[in-house]
C-alpha cells in the first residue's frame, strides 16, 4: 500500500529558526547599546508598527 506525498508549496514566511535567530541578532544588538535596536524590541512585545502608516502612502 503506497500513500501518496502531499505536495508543498512555496514557503510564504520565515521558519521558528528564522525568527528566533532574529530575535537573538535584535537583543545582541540591544544589549551593545543599540536604540533602534531597543525601539525594534518594544514594538514587537507591544505588536506595535515601528514606522507610521504615513510614509508607505504616496
Amino acid at each position: 500500500m503506497s500513500t501518496s506525498t502531499k505536495i508543498r508549496g512555496r514557503q510564504n514566511g520565515p521558519t521558528r529558526a528564522e525568527v528566533a535567530a532574529a530575535y537573538e541578532r535584535l537583543r545582541i544588538a540591544a544589549i551593545s547599546g543599540s536604540v533602534q535596536a531597543n525601539a525594534a524590541l518594544i514594538a514587537l512585545a507591544e505588536r506595535r508598527l515601528l514606522l507610521s502608516t504615513e510614509v508607505f502612502v504616496a
